[in-house]
């Protein structure tokens, strides 16, 4: 009966660890990040950004006009959902 639990618990385990959320490639390219974000648009920001100079903006976000090629802009709304993304 022993062996029944331990084995009835590391199933359960298991299935636990498979519903961890997805984990984000580590990006070498922008417009590759950027694709990676715009394919999940509508969905929540859940991960943190994978790529080295990013920025998440917020509805009416203040922002520097600055272009950087090499730098991912992240657009959520007010509920934290990925509305678009892009390099810049």
């Amino acid at each position: 009966m022993k062996g029944c639990a331990c084995f009835f618990f590391s199933v359960v385990l298991a299935g636990c660890t498979s519903m961890a959320s997805e984990t984000p490639p580590k990006f070498i390219d922008c417009a590759a990040a950027a694709a990676y974000y715009k394919a999940r648009v509508g969905q929540d920001l859940r991960e943190p950004v994978s790529f080295a100079i990013h920025r998440v903006l917020a509805p009416n976000s203040v922002v520097t006009m600055d272009f950087n090629p090499m730098r991912l802009n992240v657009y959520t709304d007010d509920e934290g959902l990925i509305t678009d993304a892009r390099c810049g």
